[in-house]
């Protein structure tokens, strides 16, 4: 890539100055000059492209790390969602004996459940199959309410 951007630069420079000795443009110490659209549009990538050599002088380049692997995102767990859930509606009177509630998938069915577990060992299942961390939220409530 190097190179390649070198070898652009050169030839961007090259065009300009051909410009600019052609229409005899002569830039006076200490005094800038007012260059059409075209040449203005050529100035302005010549620029660009120095940056990047100068960029590319200042810092070599180096292989780029391995990509780390993703960790979860706890954003949306379907697991912890359901815990905290459990754990605020147990203030409530309608999930004050709920136990606890489980995530679990069924990899064969490829559906995902909130097993609500109540106190007296009961337990009801909720489909949350493709559901958002809200709407876990809303079809829990539903279920117990």
């Amino acid at each position: 890539m190097n190179k390649e951007v070198l070898k652009k630069m050169r030839e961007v420079e090259d065009i300009l100055l051909e410009d600019m000795k052609r229409k005899e443009v002569e830039i006076p110490r200490g005094q800038t000059a007012v260059l059409r659209p075209v040449q203005l549009e050529k100035a302005k990538v010549f620029v660009d492209l120095m940056r990047i050599e100068v960029n590319l002088k200042e810092e070599p380049e180096e292989p780029e790390p391995a990509a780390a692997p993703e960790e979860p995102s706890t954003l949306e767990d379907k697991e912890i969602i359901c815990q905290k859930v459990a754990e605020m509606l147990r203030f409530t009177r309608a999930g004050e004996k709920i136990k606890t509630i489980e995530y679990r998938v069924d990899p064969f069915m490829e559906t995902e459940y909130a097993v609500i577990i109540w106190g007296h060992g009961e337990k009801q299942t909720v489909n949350i199959t493709a559901d958002s961390g809200v709407a876990i939220i809303k079809d829990i409530c539903k279920a117990i309410s």
